[in-house]
């Protein structure tokens, strides 16, 4: 069985093509405005998250996501929207920390405006949550350089009790096409089991 852990805040997000499995919210002003401030020389692939979750589902991995930095999924509008502020002032911060206060922060910074930071932001944590849904995994968040041992230790914990299941279907044809499934555990409809949601028969 496939295990990948994957750190990243999802800001790359916005160089996928909207499509009708887009699951997170971004307008197409945030979108264009974000592909062309951030990589202008970079070509834009036309991937689009179905890409990716097909890539994921026939991988048969499971991927546990880290997310680092400050959290926005699960929050209310305006717990959002003051940790978008705070977003914007560490961005300034850290340039200047980097670069030693010498001279303005570039154009791109300077026009980034803080709604459009947050939208980046909340579609990149859901998009690392429902990557790691799709596989049977779990998200994570790291907002402080502590928080990364109790973040790990629970991937290796859920790592270490996981169980691997097999069945015989009914329709014994392999043509490769999404079946989905459903895993529940008799009696106790209380539980909550984590896991993958459909495979390919090949």
């Amino acid at each position: 069985q496939r295990i990948v852990i994957f750190q990243g805040d999802g800001s790359e997000i916005v160089q996928l093509s909207p499509d009708n499995d887009t699951i997170y919210k971004i307008a197409n002003s945030t979108w264009e405005t974000a592909r062309a401030g951030f990589n202008p020389k970079k070509p834009v692939k036309n991937f689009e998250f179905s890409d990716i979750k097909e890539a994921i589902e026939r991988s048969r991995a499971t991927i546990y996501s880290v997310a680092p930095g400050i959290r926005f999924l699960g929050l209310s509008n305006e717990e959002q929207k003051a940790r978008a502020e705070l977003s914007f002032t560490n961005l300034y911060r850290n340039w200047r920390r980097i670069y030693g206060g010498r001279g303005e922060p570039p154009a791109r910074l300077r026009e980034l405006d803080q709604s459009l930071l947050e939208e980046m932001l909340l579609a990149g944590q859901i998009a690392m949550f429902r990557i790691a849904e799709l596989s049977g995994g779990d998200l994570g968040f790291i907002e402080k350089p502590e928080d990364a041992e109790g973040v790990y230790s629970k991937i290796f914990k859920l790592i270490s009790n996981r169980y691997l299941i097999g069945y015989y279907p009914t329709n014994q044809v392999r043509d490769g096409k999404r079946r989905e499934m459903r895993v529940e555990v008799r009696n106790h409809p209380e539980y909550v089991v984590t896991g993958r949601k459909d495979y390919f028969p090949q």
